[in-house]
């Protein structure tokens, strides 16, 4: 999975930095995203999944 930096121009007019990993982040905060799932998920593509240690939950099972 492609998680190249993107840089986008802000309604501010500033210059802004994103990436997908920054997206999945803010998705597993919000609980949007269940993170053994989406491991799982991405394995079944073909994916090698390698979580930062300090960033994110890699036990949050939701019921």
């Amino acid at each position: 999975m492609d998680m190249g930096i993107r840089a986008v121009t802000l309604s501010s007019g500033e210059l802004g930095f994103w990436s997908r990993r920054d997206e999945v982040g803010r998705a597993v905060v919000r609980g949007d995203l269940d993170t053994v799932r989406y491991s799982a998920f991405l394995e079944a593509l073909g994916e090698h999944v390698v979580w930062p240690k300090a960033d994110m939950q890699r036990n949050s099972v939701e019921g």
